[in-house]
C-alpha cells in the first residue's frame, strides 16, 4: 500500500496558560513532536505550533500515513552451536531453517535471520505519540488533578485531533482509570463558547478566525500594531514603543480590540516613570506621547471582546476607574515620600530585613560603600568620598512607601529623591541604572558610577547568600543569583574593564564572611561557569572557549585581556600564517604533553646545544624574555603576523634539522626543555593545542 501524504492538527484547549509561558511552551512542543515523531521513524514535511491563551495547537504538513517498512538483521548461536539452541533461536523470531544465512565475524561464523517489519499506521500510533509528548513537557509551573499526576500549565478541558480529515480515536491517560478522549471539535471564544468542528487540518487558522479566536501570535500582532497606528493617528500623538509589554498582551488576547481611556489631570503632575510603570506592570496599559514627546492624558488597553460601542465603552469606563484607583495610591505616596528628608529614609534602612542572617539594609549600604571603594580606581575612579555616599544612599527608596507599593520603582525613585536634595546628575544616574543590565538585556549603565554600583550590588548579593550556603541548585535559582553574576560579566566584558575575578573577590570584606576560603572557592567556580555561558551565548565556538578559558589561573585574567584574547584568536585563524601557527604549535605540545621536569631543573644548557636551529630557538626565548610580563600576543598587537612568521620558520627548521629524541638523554632532555619554554610563552594568550583548525 502507498505510504500517502496526509495532514494532522492537534488542538489543546485548557484555561487561560500565562502569557509568559506561551512562547516557551511552543519551542518546548515543537521539540518533542519531532523527537517522537523521528523515535517512531513518521517523517512529515513541516511543522507550526501556534499558542493563545487557551490554545495550543501542532499542525503537521505531509505526514506520512504509516511508519517506514524496517527490516532487522537479528543474530543468531554459532553454526556449531547445539540444535537446541538453534531451533530456540527459530522458535523466537517464527522462521524457518531455510530462512538464515550464514555470516563470519571477528568470533566465528554465525546464523542471521533478516526480520521484516511492516510500519504501523500513524493513526494507531498517534494516541501513544501524543501520550509520551503531554507527559514530556517541561513545564515552568503546571496545575494536575488531584487524582491525578497528569500535569499541564493550566487545567486541560478538550484535545481535538484531525488526522487525514477525520477524527482519531484514542486519548491521553490522566489517572489510572480516567482518559481525556480525543474530539473532532474545539471550542471558539471563550465570549460564545461555541463548538468548532474542522474538518481540514490547513482551514483550521482561518476558522478559528471566524469564531474570534486568531491562534497566530503574528496575526495579534499585527491586529494590535495597525489598530494602535490608527488611534495614534487620529489623535497626533506617538506611541511610546514597549516589545516586553507588547509580547506579554499578545499572550493576554485571542481576539484584540485596542480602546483608548483618559488620564485625569490630576496625575499629570506625576513622572513619566511612575505612570508609565503603574500603568504598564498593574495594567497591562500602553503610554502615549506628544508631540514633545511628554507622556500624554491617554493610555491604550487591549480588549479581549469583540468591538461594540457599548461593550467598548463599558470595558474603557472600567479600566479608567481602575487606573484611577492606582494612580491615587502612587501620588499620594510620591507627594508624602517627598516630604521627609534623607535622615529619615536613612535611619528606616535600619528597620528592614536584607534577609535573615543577612543584616539589614543600613549594613548592606555600608558594605557597598566599601566594595565601591575597591572597585573604583579599576574604573580609574578615586574619589573615596562620593564612593562612600554612593554605596550608603543606594538603598534610600527602599524604604519609601512608593517603592513599597510599586516595588518596580526602585532606583527611578531614588533618581528623584537625590534629585531633591541636590545630589549631582552623575549620582542620579548611578542611582537608577545600578539595577542594569536585566537578565540578557544589553542595556548597561550610562555611566562609571553606575558600572560601579552595579558591580558592588550583586558581588554583594552573591557572597551574602554563598555565606549562608543558598548556592543555586540545578535549574533552582530563587534569589536569582545566575542573573547576579551575569549582570557583573555583561558590565566587565562590555566595558572592557581590567577586572579580574579574583579583583571583584577581593573587594568584599574578608572578616566579614564566616568560612570565607570555601565561599571564595564557590564564587569562582560560579563566575567562571557564568563566564563560560555568558560567552557561548555571544557565538564564541567550544574549542575557542576552551583554549581562552581555561587554566587554574583563568580567575585572574582581567577581562580585558580575555577579550583581546579573543580578538587575537580571531586574528590568527583568519591567517594562513596563524592557522600554521597552530599547526607548529601543536606539534611542539603533542611532544612535551607528558613531560614533567621538577621547577629547579628546567634551565636550558647552551653547552649542549649541537645545531644552530637550537641556538636560533634560543635566542627567540630570550627575545620574548624582554616583553614585559602578561599575555605575549598582546604586546605583540601591532606586528603579530611578523612574530608568527618568525616561530613557524624557526620551529620548522628545527624539526627539519634536530632529533629530539638524542640516544644522549641528556641532550634529548634539554632539547625538551627548549620546546616547554618556548611553548610556555605563548600559552599566556591561550591554550592553542585546543584550537580547531
Amino acid at each position: 500500500m502507498k505510504n500517502k501524504k496526509i495532514d494532522c492538527l492537534i488542538d489543546f484547549l485548557s484555561e487561560e496558560i500565562p502569557a509568559n509561558m506561551q512562547i516557551f511552551l511552543e519551542k518546548e512542543i515543537k521539540f518533542l513532536f519531532e523527537k517522537e515523531l523521528a523515535n517512531f521513524m513518521i517523517l512529515f514535511e513541516k511543522i507550526q505550533v501556534f499558542s493563545s491563551p487557551r490554545h495550543l495547537s501542532i499542525l503537521l504538513t505531509d505526514m506520512q500515513s504509516s511508519q517506514r517498512d524496517q527490516t532487522f538483521e537479528i543474530k543468531g548461536p554459532k553454526i556449531d552451536s547445539p540444535a537446541i539452541a538453534i531451533e530456540g533461536f527459530l522458535k523466537s523470531n517464527k522462521a524457518k531453517m531455510h530462512q538464515l544465512k550464514i555470516n563470519k565475524t571477528s568470533k566465528g561464523e554465525f546464523y542471521f535471520y533478516n526480520k521484516f517489519s511492516k510500519g504501523e499506521k500513524t493513526s494507531n500510533l498517534l494516541s501513544e505519540i501524543i501520550q509520551k509528548v503531554c507527559t514530556s513537557i517541561n513545564w515552568p509551573k503546571s496545575q494536575r488533578w488531584g487524582y491525578s499526576d497528569f500535569k499541564w500549565g493550566r487545567p486541560l478541558r478538550n484535545i481535538m485531533v484531525i488526522f487525514d480529515n477525520k477524527k482519531i480515536k484514542g486519548g491521553i491517560r490522566i489517572s489510572a482509570s480516567e482518559t481525556l478522549e480525543f474530539k473532532n471539535y474545539t471550542f471558539g471564544h471563550r465570549s460564545e463558547l461555541k463548538k468548532i468542528k474542522v474538518k481540514c487540518p490547513k482551514d483550521f487558522v482561518s476558522i478559528m478566525k471566524k469564531s474570534k479566536v486568531f491562534v497566530k501570535r503574528i496575526d495579534r500582532k499585527k491586529i494590535i500594531e495597525d489598530q494602535i497606528t490608527k488611534t495614534t493617528k487620529k489623535l497626533n500623538l506617538t506611541f511610546h514603543s514597549d516589545e516586553d509589554l507588547l509580547n506579554e498582551v499578545l499572550g493576554l488576547v485571542e481576539n484584540p480590540n485596542v480602546l483608548i481611556g483618559k488620564i485625569e489631570k490630576q496625575f499629570m503632575n506625576l513622572p513619566f516613570e511612575v505612570l508609565s510603570i503603574v500603568m504598564k506592570v498593574h495594567q497591562k496599559y500602553f503610554s502615549l506621547l506628544d508631540q514633545n514627546m511628554n507622556i500624554a492624558p491617554y493610555f491604550l488597553v487591549v480588549s479581549n471582546l469583540k468591538s461594540y460601542k457599548e461593550i467598548d465603552n463599558t470595558v474603557i469606563n472600567g479600566n479608567e476607574r481602575v487606573l484611577k484607583a492606582r494612580l491615587s495610591d502612587a501620588l499620594f505616596f510620591w507627594e508624602n515620600d517627598f516630604k521627609k528628608d534623607i535622615a529619615f529614609y536613612l535611619n528606616k534602612l535600619k528597620t528592614i530585613v536584607f534577609y535573615e542572617n543577612l543584616g539589614n539594609l543600613y549594613q548592606r549600604s555600608l558594605r557597598l560603600s566599601e566594595i565601591n571603594k575597591k572597585i573604583g580606581p579599576f574604573f580609574n575612579f578615586y574619589e573615596k568620598e562620593t564612593l562612600h555616599t554612593l554605596g550608603l544612599y543606594s538603598k534610600l527608596d527602599l524604604s519609601s512607601n512608593l517603592v513599597d507599593e510599586f516595588p518596580e520603582l526602585q532606583g527611578i525613585m531614588l533618581k528623584y529623591l537625590a534629585r531633591a536634595n541636590n545630589f549631582n546628575k552623575s549620582m542620579q544616574i548611578a542611582f537608577e541604572d545600578q539595577y542594569k543590565p536585566v537578565g540578557l538585556n544589553k542595556v548597561m549603565p550610562r555611566n562609571e558610577l553606575g558600572c560601579i554600583l552595579s558591580i558592588s550590588n550583586n558581588i554583594d548579593t552573591l557572597s551574602s547568600f554563598f555565606s549562608i550556603g543558598l548556592l543555586p541548585t540545578g535549574s533552582r535559582d530563587p534569589f536569582a543569583l545566575r542573573r547576579s553574576a551575569n549582570s557583573v560579566i555583561s558590565i566587565l566584558w562590555f566595558k572592557n574593564i581590567s577586572l579580574s575575578i579574583v579583583d571583584v573577590i577581593n573587594s568584599l570584606d574578608k572578616k566579614r564572611i564566616k568560612d570565607f576560603s570555601n565561599v571564595e572557592n564557590d564564587l569562582k567556580k560560579f563566575l567562571i561557569d557564568r563566564l563560560k555561558n555568558f560567552l557561548i551565548d555571544e557565538g564564541f565556538g567550544l574549542d575557542k572557549l576552551s583554549s581562552v578559558i581555561s587554566g587554574e589561573n583563568i580567575h585572574t585574567k582581567a577581562f580585558s585581556e580575555i577579550k583581546k584574547s579573543f580578538i587575537i584568536l580571531d586574528k590568527i585563524l583568519n591567517s594562513k600564517t596563524g592557522q600554521k601557527f597552530i599547526l607548529n604549535f601543536k606539534r611542539i605540545y603533542n611532544i612535551t604533553k607528558k613531560i614533567d621536569f621538577p621547577a629547579s631543573s628546567t634551565e636550558i644548557q647552551q653547552a649542549k646545544f649541537k645545531f644552530k636551529e637550537e641556538k636560533q630557538i634560543h635566542n627567540f626565548i630570550l627575545k620574548l624574555n624582554k616583553q614585559k610580563e602578561g599575555n605575549l600576543l598582546l604586546d605583540f598587537d601591532k606586528n603579530f603576523k611578523d612574530l608568527l612568521k618568525e616561530f613557524n620558520f624557526l620551529v620548522e627548521q628545527f624539526f627539519e634539522n634536530v632529533l629530539v629524541n638524542d640516544k644522549d638523554q641528556s641532550i634529548k632532555n634539554n632539547r625538551i626543555k627548549l620546546l616547554i619554554n618556548l611553548k610556555s610563552h605563548f600559552n599566556k594568550t591561550c591554550n592553542f593545542e585546543k584550537v580547531i583548525v
